[in-house]
């Protein structure tokens, strides 16, 4: 999916049909899904058709500490935030570049959202017993 974006004049990002990624802060967000994207579209796409017009975070997980880490992992959020929007979902994008263990952030940050369902990727197959949230992990689809 191709999600075409646009800068209006207040500096917001804005996906095709109007909504903004930015427009949400996770203060709006009350019990949001929580979609783990690392760039898969298959997750998000899955993720609005359980939550479409309701609200999410867009986390990021990224290994590393470098300035580089730290952006791969913000943008990367962006774009999944953008792509979530597109489909309907209230998104505020979420980049963590760190040296701790996906599952822990993920983990830290459901829990700190109160995230009412994870959804991530096949990569999350650590995550199993060891987050207290429902999880929903999304197998890749064959090409």
């Amino acid at each position: 999916m191709n999600v075409r974006e646009e800068t209006g004049m207040d500096g917001m990002i804005t996906a095709r049909g109007g909504r903004t990624a930015a427009a949400y802060t996770a203060a709006d967000l009350t019990e949001p899904m929580l979609i783990v994207y690392r760039g898969s579209a298959a997750v998000v796409e899955i993720a609005a058709l359980l939550a479409s017009g309701r609200t999410a975070v867009v986390l990021a997980p990224v290994p590393g500490t470098t300035p580089a880490d730290v952006e791969r992992a913000e943008r990367l959020a962006h774009q999944g935030a953008l792509l979530a929007t597109e489909l309907g979902i209230k998104a505020v994008p979420r980049g963590e570049a760190g040296t701790r263990p996906a599952w822990q952030v993920v983990g830290d940050v459901a829990e700190a959202t109160s995230a009412w369902l994870v959804v991530a990727g096949p990569e999350a197959e650590p995550l199993v017993g060891h987050i207290e949230r429902p999880l929903l992990v999304i197998p890749d689809h064959p090409a």
